[in-house]
């Protein structure tokens, strides 16, 4: 492939992240998002992909999380998305901006429905171990424990697998903001 080639990749990536943000049923909708933990150790959770541009990609979380304080401490995350049907994996590293009672979380906030500022209402904290499996109860001020995470992308890796032959890419952000791309061996 030339590097033609690797730029139409490149933005058939981004065109997938966008369409799984919007579409519940695409299967990057919800890929695992990894981070280090507060003694430095890995620890990966599936979320859901809430936004998707060619700056960044986003989730949102409650603040009284394990992962939003794992991402105070460590400003950096990985996604790794899975297309089974199409056989392809991207694997996403970047640095991530939290965003918490601030103009990005509040505008954000006002556009939930109120299903999803359910998620935020429970009380006690994210957890938290319960007696039961019902025993925690709803608060009304649930837009204090919202928070957005956008990751801004440093690196993007590719991997198509097929019995024809595996194909890999890397995709590196540089400092001016323009992408290094790579065949890689897969």
């Amino acid at each position: 492939m030339t590097e033609n080639e690797l730029k139409a990749l490149r933005r058939d990536i981004f065109a997938h992240l966008r369409m799984a943000a919007r579409r519940r049923k695409h299967p990057w909708r919800t890929p695992t998002l990894s981070s280090v933990d507060t003694e430095g150790i890995p620890k990966a959770r599936v979320v859901v992909l809430r936004q998707a541009t060619m700056e960044y990609i986003e989730l949102h979380t409650d603040v009284r999380s394990d992962k939003y304080t794992e991402l105070q401490k460590h400003p950096v995350a990985a996604w790794t998305f899975w297309d089974r049907s199409r056989q392809t994996q991207v694997r996403i590293r970047g640095r991530v901006t939290l965003h918490h009672q601030d103009e990005v979380a509040s505008a954000i906030w006002k556009n939930l429905s109120d299903g999803a500022k359910q998620a935020y209402r429970v009380m006690p904290s994210p957890g938290t171990p319960i007696a039961t499996r019902s025993d925690y109860t709803l608060c009304e001020d649930a837009e204090k424990y919202f928070a957005v995470v956008r990751c801004q992308y440093t690196e993007m890796d590719w991997l198509h697998l097929s019995r024809k032959g595996h194909e890999r890419a890397l995709f590196r952000r540089m400092p001016d903001e323009d992408w290094v791309s790579h065949f890689i061996v897969p």
